[in-house]
């Protein structure tokens, strides 16, 4: 069996500093994207990935572009999809940390065991979780997973375990659309405000044809407004916060709002 990703070359804007220090960089990462995952989220800008812009990859061929990609970048952020569902995470994160390369390892959270030994292992510079609700009813209905477990206990626990090790940068995403306003970020900033060592990434919803009619995303200047808002109130998430207001931000350095 050989591993099946879509590898984008120097695709995603940099998230954090140089990968554990600090918020800000402007080295841009290759994507190396696995297709599978266990939720359906309605807002996933991932899902339009073509089967067709899959390759397979032995673990010379993977190893041989991993090489080439790093005389461009160190950074590799490994997303999709849900990566811990990937049966060559561990192996394919270990050949680029042997390489030299930095990791970010995008994951929805419903695996802490995985996550765990991975970041034991240290393999992971960089851990970004998504939460897809702010309660548990919530992240139920946005996942549309047959287990809450899976959707929310799983994630919150993803993220304890992630915030516990001092030598590891964790972001958390929350993607905002429709009627949310910053009383949705009070909760969200709430929920994970007692775990140390993390970085808030606000997401506005990213609209395009591949997401439901009844998703839409919210005014960019309104967005911003209420993020500075909230940020003048809870000065504590200064330094620590990025927001995601546009398209480009996910490809372009400059779009990435560093509050």
């Amino acid at each position: 069996m050989k591993r099946l990703y879509n590898i984008i070359p120097n695709y995603y804007s940099p998230m954090c500093g140089d990968w554990g220090t600090g918020i800000e960089s402007c080295e841009s990462s290759h994507g190396i994207i696995y297709r599978r995952c266990n939720y359906h989220c309605a807002f996933c800008n991932n899902s339009f990935h073509e089967k067709e812009l899959y390759q397979e990859y032995s673990t010379d061929e993977f190893i041989a572009r991993m090489l080439t990609l790093l005389s461009s970048s160190c950074h590799f952020k490994f997303s999709g999809g849900e990566q811990t569902l990937n049966p060559f995470l561990q192996e394919d994160l270990k050949i680029v940390k042997e390489l030299g390369g930095l990791t970010f390892l995008d994951s929805n959270g419903s695996h802490p065991n995985i996550i765990s030994n991975l970041i034991d292992e240290q393999l992971v510079d960089v851990l970004g979780i998504s939460l897809k609700g702010l309660s548990e009813n919530e992240a139920l209905a946005t996942s549309q997973v047959k287990k809450s477990q899976l959707c929310w206990q799983n994630v919150l626990d993803t993220i304890k375990i992630a915030t516990q090790k001092a030598s590891l940068r964790v972001i958390v995403t929350y993607v905002f659309y429709n009627s949310a306003n910053i009383d949705t970020l009070d909760r969200f900033a709430k929920l994970i405000e007692n775990y140390d060592n993390v970085v808030l990434k606000l997401n506005n919803l990213l609209y395009d044809h591949h997401h439901r009619e009844n998703l839409k995303p919210i005014d960019n200047k309104y967005f911003i407004s209420f993020v500075e808002d909230f940020l003048n109130r809870n000065k504590q998430w200064k330094g620590r916060t990025i927001v995601v207001n546009t398209e480009k931000a996910i490809t372009n350095y400059d779009d990435i709002i560093f509050l």
